[in-house]
């Protein structure tokens, strides 16, 4: 057979190769399409839960990972506003006590 497409069932490599799940032996990709498509709407379209499933979980991750570098971020900046204002009341204690040190000796 030159110059013509050969389909698979012809040759017999796809004769009887059915998924056993349908029970029906291979007719090409339409069939198969028609089959699945079938079966799809039979179950109520499980494959948008599935997604949905795996979207929420991904948002719950990607937003509880946002939550956690937050709370860090809070934290930290509030350590290091302590740490600055210890250090300005540190350096105006040194400057009253240098003021009053000099009071005393005149």
């Amino acid at each position: 057979m030159t110059g013509s497409a050969v389909r698979p069932e012809e040759e017999g490599l796809g004769a009887g190769l059915a998924p056993e799940t349908l029970g029906t032996p291979y007719r090409g990709w339409r069939a198969f399409k028609a089959t699945f498509s079938r079966a799809q709407t039979r179950r109520g379209s499980g494959q948008g839960k599935l997604f949905r499933k795996y979207v929420l979980l991904m948002m719950a991750v990607v937003g509880g990972a946002l939550l956690v570098s937050g709370g860090l971020q809070i934290y930290f900046s509030y350590e290091e506003s302590k740490r600055s204002q210890l250090a300005i009341q540190q350096e105006k204690a040194i400057a009253a006590a240098w003021a009053i040190g000099e009071f005393v000796r005149q």
